[in-house]
């Protein structure tokens, strides 16, 4: 069978000397997502994007789901006073202003690096922020206006669009589990290809590098399959266009310690992508959802509405590595 082959891995880092503030919550994540996909139209194009606050809450609140599903599922939030934290984030008012400040601080500090080829096949690294600059300020209106931008360097790999269909879109913004966005945007990489079930091995090291465990956490493969892997799992099998399931491969001694890990992508029926297709947009609310995240969520924050320099970067011609993926 041929080797699948996956994306470029963007690997969060810490500055030596500096603390570790830990991986982005699953909101943070969301938040990021969401920035990307307002821009994406012009993300090689436009280096500061513009939107209002009521913008972006317009695209969170209709834009990735079904309307009237997603005005049931307001009512619902209303009813009991709940609401996904992304939504209480968007909301306005001066806590959602300090979110939104927290939230950005998080963007504008989380630092990445990438592995590039040149055309001649030299090998070549890059690192950025996720965000390079952002501002907010009080529009005419009374509405926060955020204008914010991405480095160069990174825009190539944001603007890659196997990453952002709509489907795909709608899959992460239901995901609770900060481990789930991870394995996701990996597997949806081997999903895509035309001969599936896929079959994919990695090491048990290299699993805990993907979902971007803490190190000193989560120690042993009980620990880490209970409290990470099968939630994620369980989340993404519920949400995504393809399931996932894997077996452990041990040392011959008996009790060995699991060693490897077998992934098994296969893609869904027809059927079920059509309902999955109102399932992600009529999703449950955060306390309900399956393999709910056991890593503390942070509240999120807001963006805002057009564009307006260009910017000429060319692409970063990239190797295809495989083990691939975004790990914040």
């Amino acid at each position: 069978m041929p080797k699948a082959v996956g994306a470029t891995v963007v690997r969060r880092v810490v500055e030596p000397g500096k603390p570790d503030p830990g991986p982005l919550s699953a909101t943070e994540q969301q938040l990021y997502t969401l920035l990307i996909a307002l821009a994406y139209p012009r993300i090689m194009e436009t280096e500061v994007h513009t939107f209002t606050l009521a913008h972006i809450r317009r695209a969170w609140t209709y834009r990735m789901r079904i309307p009237d599903s997603a005005q049931r599922a307001a009512d619902d939030a209303a009813a009991d006073g709940t609401d996904n934290p992304l939504s209480v984030a968007l909301a306005g008012g001066h806590r959602s202003y300090d979110r939104l400040r927290t939230m950005f601080d998080r963007l504008l500090t989380t630092l990445v690096e990438w592995d590039m080829w040149g055309e001649d096949g030299r090998p070549g690294w890059a690192k950025s922020t996720l965000l390079a600059s952002c501002s907010v300020q009080e529009g005419a209106d009374g509405d926060l206006v955020v204008k914010y931008a991405f480095a160069p360097h990174l825009r190539p790999l944001i603007g890659d669009p196997a990453l952002y269909s709509n489907l795909r879109l709608r899959v992460l913004f239901a995901f609770t589990s900060s481990y789930a966005i991870p394995l996701y945007e990996w597997a949806q990489r081997f999903a895509d290809r035309r001969t599936l079930p896929w079959r994919e091995t990695m090491t048990v090291g290299r699993l805990r590098e993907l979902l971007d465990v803490t190190p000193g956490t989560l120690k042993d493969w009980a620990q880490l399959r209970r409290r990470a892997l099968d939630p994620a799992i369980q989340q993404v099998n519920a949400y995504s266009e393809f399931d996932l399931d894997y077996e452990v491969i041990r040392a011959k001694e008996r009790g060995a310690p699991v060693e490897e890990v077998v992934w098994q992508i296969k893609r869904k029926s027809r059927e079920s992508l059509y309902a999955l297709t109102y399932k992600t947009a009529d999703r449950q609310k955060p306390k309900d959802a399956p393999g709910a995240s056991t890593r503390p969520a942070k509240s999120p924050a807001p963006s805002a509405a057009t564009t307006n320099k260009n910017n000429t970067s060319a692409p970063v011609a990239q190797r295809p590595s495989q083990f691939g993926g975004w790990k914040l």
